[in-house]
C-alpha cells in the first residue's frame, strides 16, 4: 500500500505542476517561451560544465573511451543554443510536449483497460479521458498552428488538460482500489 501512496502522492503533484505549467503558458505565453529556454539552457550549462570539470579532473583509470568530454561538450553547445535561439527551440517544444503527452494517453490508456479487466463500470470514463489526452498529444505532434504564440497558448491549455485529467484518473483509480480492499 505504501508504493500505491507514493505513486499517487508523486503523480499528483506531477499534475499540480502541469496544470500551474499549463496556466502560466495561457498566460504569458511569450514570457514564458523565453524564460523555459534560459532555464533549460542553464541547466544544460551546468550539467556540460561538470561533465567537463570531471573529465579533466578525474583520472583515467585506464579507461580510454569515457564521453565525459563529449557529453559536456554537447551540453554547453545545447546550452548556449536554447539561450541564444528561444525561438527556433519553441518552434519544437510543442512537438516534444506532445510525445510527453501522447506517452501519457497510453498510461491513462492502460489504467482504462486495468479498471475493465477489474469489472470497474465506469472504466469507460478513464478511456474517454485517455483518447482526449492522447489527441491532445497528437495534435501537438502534427503541431497545426503557424504561429509560436498559439501553439504555446495550446501547449498550456493541453497541459491544464491534462493535469485535471491525470487527477481524475487517479481519484477513480483510487476508489476502485478502496473498493477491492474493502472487507
Amino acid at each position: 500500500m505504501f508504493k500505491v501512496y507514493n505513486f499517487k502522492s508523486s503523480f499528483s503533484h506531477l499534475s499540480i505542476v502541469y496544470i500551474l505549467l499549463g496556466l502560466f503558458l495561457l498566460i504569458f505565453p511569450t514570457a514564458s517561451a523565453r524564460i523555459i529556454c534560459s532555464v533549460l539552457g542553464l541547466v544544460a550549462l551546468v550539467i556540460g560544465a561538470f561533465r567537463l570539470i570531471n573529465y579533466f579532473r578525474l583520472h583515467s583509470n585506464g579507461q580510454f573511451l569515457r564521453t565525459g568530454f563529449i557529453s559536456g561538450f554537447i551540453f554547453c553547445a545545447l546550452g548556449l543554443f536554447f539561450i541564444l535561439k528561444p525561438t527556433v527551440v519553441m518552434s519544437i517544444l510543442p512537438f516534444i510536449i506532445g510525445l510527453a503527452i501522447c506517452f501519457n494517453g497510453i498510461v491513462k490508456m492502460q489504467s482504462a483497460i486495468e479498471l475493465r479487466r477489474a469489472n470497474y463500470d465506469k472504466w469507460i470514463v478513464s478511456l474517454v479521458i485517455a483518447a482526449i489526452t492522447l489527441l491532445l498529444g497528437i495534435l501537438l505532434i502534427i503541431n497545426p498552428f503557424s504561429g509560436a504564440k498559439l501553439a504555446i497558448m495550446f501547449v498550456g491549455a493541453a497541459l491544464v488538460i491534462d493535469g485535471i485529467t491525470n487527477i481524475i484518473t487517479m481519484r477513480t483509480v483510487k476508489k476502485k482500489v478502496s473498493d477491492a480492499f474493502d472487507y
